[in-house]
């Protein structure tokens, strides 16, 4: 998968992916060799944001703006 190799290769310390779902959470974040991550899913939609780590996530906070 594409996005995968991607997300190996950047070396980033932090990640964030919008519009992320929770089957690729479950199915393919343990295979981008980040051990820490968080997800929250959006409040009308079934995709959302996920943050992956190399450090443990202590503390988060996820704020979600709504525009209409």
């Amino acid at each position: 998968m594409q996005i995968l190799e991607e997300i190996q290769a950047c070396g980033a310390d932090i990640i964030g992916r919008q519009e992320v779902t929770p089957a690729f959470c479950r199915n393919h974040i343990s295979k981008t060799g980040y051990p820490y991550w968080e997800f929250r899913k959006y409040s009308n939609e079934e995709e959302g944001l996920a943050v992956l780590s190399k450090s443990p996530i202590l503390k988060y906070t996820f704020l979600e703006t709504v525009v209409f």
